[in-house]
């Protein structure tokens, strides 16, 4: 999981450990996630979009280019129709905003 804020890690993590899903790894900005990524697999990336040292859909393109099989989910709080549209673009598979569809993400996962 990507995000900078803490409060986000933190309840996504709470509701993500009643799920089968185990989370191997979470980062705040672009640097610690593409650090990470390249050194661990993971089969699901969960990224945002707005860090403090850039875009996330840089996270999305780096994952495309160099991790055959992760699915991409991106969450944020700025989940316009122009900017899903950029995140599908660049590789993300599946866009939910962070403010009104987390339980959509959890559904989603759950049928996986």
């Amino acid at each position: 999981m990507v995000d900078d804020s803490l409060m986000i890690l933190s309840n996504l993590k709470r509701l993500l450990q009643h799920t089968k899903f185990r989370i191997s790894g979470t980062a705040g900005s672009i640097d610690q996630a593409l650090h990470w990524l390249s050194v661990n697999e993971v089969s699901i990336a969960i990224v945002d979009l707005h860090l403090p040292d850039g875009n996330g859909i840089e996270i999305v393109r780096w994952i495309n280019s160099n991790k055959l099989g992760t699915e991409i989910i991106v969450l944020t709080n700025f989940a316009s129709p122009q900017m899903a549209e950029e995140a599908l673009k660049s590789g993300a598979d599946k866009v939910f905003d962070k403010t009104r569809e987390i339980d959509s993400l959890l559904d989603y996962l759950e049928a996986k």
